[in-house]
């Protein structure tokens, strides 16, 4: 497994600020980009992506997103990038991050292309290595 992975941007989405901090911590230890960008929601979260332009066609974005969220869920988030058919889509990777194990959950946010992963909280470097692993 490649420890060594650099990404342009790494965005994380959770409504917890408790998650968020240990999450930060986890992936800037990691060092695979400047610090995290973190939102507590979908809203913020969508802004944000709406404003990247990539740099090199290797640009590469991974979004560690919560599924159970108020107001726009992680669900929402991913129909509401696939819908406005983002370029940057082509750059993103994410990893559904959540503490639910419905089936459902996982089989909703595995129809999206950009989604790579699903983990159950709480993150951790093996966690996250295992559902990228391969992938770059």
């Amino acid at each position: 497994m490649d420890t060594t992975l650099k990404f342009d941007q790494i965005i994380l989405v959770d409504d917890n600020d408790t998650t968020n901090f240990y999450n930060e911590d986890v992936i800037n230890d990691l060092k695979w980009s400047a610090p995290a960008r973190v939102f507590n929601n979908g809203e913020d979260a969508i802004a944000h992506i709406k404003t990247i332009q990539p740099t090199s066609d290797d640009f590469k974005i991974l979004m560690l997103l919560d599924i159970k969220m108020p107001g726009m869920d992680g669900l929402e988030v991913l129909e509401s990038m696939e819908e406005d058919e983002l370029k940057i889509l082509d750059y993103l990777y994410v990893v559904m991050l959540t503490s639910s194990n419905l089936k459902v959950d996982v089989e909703k946010s595995s129809r999206f292309n950009f989604v790579m992963g699903y983990l159950e909280k709480p993150l951790s470097v093996e966690k996250l290595l295992n559902a990228i692993n391969g992938k770059f």
